[in-house]
């Protein structure tokens, strides 16, 4: 690590990116672009913390931890988690070091970005702190979201000028510092986490603009805009899409600060999004900043306005490939995408049908078995209700696990890597509402506390690798099924299921495995006792 250094000179153009090519209609939303102008992307991100400190945030209902250890709960129930601990400090810092994002290294170091002086900041499993980079952010600027990946920080700088505004990279071990990627200086990069569909991308919310952009080290596109990721036009400063973190599922999931709404971006497997799902809008969530999953598939969001830090039990989740409804005897599309017939299948009334589980499911008025063992009724027709998928994916639930106390303005939380510290939530305290308000009261730290649960990590292109795998097993199993195909009809084709679709060759001699050695072409049909059923 070294001292302040100073960035090399940024002479690439800022990527042009047509929003026009995106599905989303943004022809309608002009009118709104119009009234966003750029703001001062401290005052913009200060105007939550101001409302706070002001009496006006709205507080949530629900219980904080140490309130639940007071009740005598000692842990909480369907998770399976021992009951959080209260906030320990890691480390002080003092105005204007405001922490606005962190990244953790494999190592146990903690890195934060200073979003008003730009500097990067390595805290070290001792407490000890030191400089790695410097950022020239502008006199209206601010150093937010980073991301840690093999050695190197890969960190946004939102100056508003064209020289600088984007995504760097930092090498941590010379604080040697260089643009990846411009951006449209218009644009408000916020938040970045690892894009697991591509060998070297990110994904970066802008809070201004309300839309998420894909960025690699050869060009910068959006890769969703929609008005449910906006900030709140009426608002004094508005912040839209803020925080964003990926699910083990892989899924995308992304704040609205402005509106405290939680946005599930489904993901198909060669990265592209699907249709935004709006999975919470709530009071308690207003100020949503940055986030994190644990490895169970639970959110811990950064709620700065009310200096808290909650958990989402977002609830089951239906799969995107799952079909519900189906009309006219239509298939219902299991997880696996495998279909179960209706009411005009096949096999008949009342026959079995197998599941990859082997689970027997009758599909004419009577139960079906789930993957569960529950019973699901289904009509004359095979289908159910849809209103069944809305009672199976329940509804999110919001624990409040730290409020007030080291608790300044937290905006951003992140699971330690190591054993030491696995299963710790760190925070960073921006703590700018108190500093814009009266710089001495502010308290800019950064607190840790133990949620007994171990985060979720993504390794670049991982699910695109995953992807890859399953369709070299399907060429497999095809290229099997091709061989074995060739050779029953070398002599006699094997019969399935029922064995009605067995064919004798003329002058074949099958054996007991279904495979013959004959080269006749009869038509005579039926099970002769010579071919296998599967």
């Amino acid at each position: 690590m070294v001292d302040r250094t100073e960035q090399p000179p940024a002479d690439e153009p800022v990527t042009e990116t047509d929003r026009d090519q995106h599905p989303t209609d943004t022809a309608s939303r002009v009118h709104l672009r119009s009234r966003l102008r750029r703001r001062p992307v401290l005052r913009s991100l200060a105007g939550t913390g101001l409302a706070a400190i002001a009496g006006v945030a709205p507080v949530a209902a629900s219980e904080t931890a140490s309130d639940q250890t007071e009740t005598g709960s000692d842990t909480d129930g369907d998770t399976g988690t021992d009951a959080t601990a209260e906030p320990e400090l890691v480390a002080d810092l003092e105005p204007p070091a405001l922490p606005e994002n962190l990244a953790l290294d494999d190592s146990g170091t903690v890195y934060l970005s200073l979003a008003v002086t730009g500097e990067l900041l390595a805290v070290d499993p001792d407490g000890n702190q030191e400089s790695v980079a410097q950022f020239d952010v502008g006199e209206e600027g601010a150093l937010l979201g980073i991301v840690a990946v093999d050695g190197t920080i890969y960190a946004l700088v939102n100056s508003g000028e064209s020289e600088t505004h984007g995504v760097w990279t930092v090498d941590i071990a010379s604080g040697d510092t260089e643009r990846m990627a411009a951006l449209p200086a218009e644009t408000a990069p916020n938040g970045i986490t690892i894009d697991p569909y591509t060998e070297d991308g990110f994904l970066v919310t802008d809070h201004l603009g309300g839309a998420i952009w894909r960025v690699t080290p050869d060009d910068a596109t959006v890769w969703v805009d929609d008005e449910v990721l906006d900030p709140d036009p009426e608002a004094e400063a508005g912040v839209g899409a803020d925080g964003i973190a990926i699910n083990p599922d892989g899924d995308v999931y992304v704040d609205n600060l402005d509106y405290g709404r939680l946005v599930r971006v489904p993901v198909s497997e060669d990265g592209s999004p699907g249709e935004l799902d709006l999975v919470a809008e709530e009071d308690s969530l207003v100020g949503a900043d940055g986030m994190t999953f644990d490895s169970q598939g639970r959110l811990y969001v950064a709620v700065n306005a009310r200096d808290a830090i909650v958990r989402v039990e977002l609830g089951s989740e239906m799969d995107d490939s799952e079909s519900i409804a189906t009309e006219d005897g239509g298939s219902m599309e299991t997880d696996d995408n495998e279909s179960m017939a209706g009411g005009d299948s096949e096999s008949g009334e009342n026959e079995s049908i197998e599941r990859a589980d082997n689970e027997p499911m009758e599909t004419e008025g009577g139960p079906t078995e789930a993957e569960d063992n529950e019973s699901v009724a289904a009509d004359s027709t095979g289908s159910m209700p849809t209103e069944s998928a809305s009672e199976e994916a329940g509804s999110p639930s919001i624990e409040t696990l730290a409020e007030g106390g080291l608790l300044d303005f937290p905006a951003d939380v992140a699971f330690g890597r190591t054993d030491a510290d696995e299963t710790f939530l760190y925070a960073c305290n921006f703590a700018i509402g108190r500093f814009e308000a009266e710089e001495e009261t502010a308290e800019p730290s950064l607190v840790r506390l133990d949620v007994g649960a171990t985060g979720a990590f993504f390794e670049p292109n991982e699910f695109v690798t995953a992807g890859e795998t399953a369709d070299d097993e399907a060429a497999s199993e095809s290229d099997d099924d091709t061989e074995m195909g060739d050779a029953a009809d070398d002599g006699e084709t094997d019969a399935r299921n029922d064995g009605s679709n067995g064919v004798s060759g003329d002058n074949g001699t099958g054996n007991e495995n279904g495979t013959g050695t004959g080269t006749g072409t009869g038509t005579e049909t039926g099970n002769h006792g010579d071919t296998e059923d599967y």
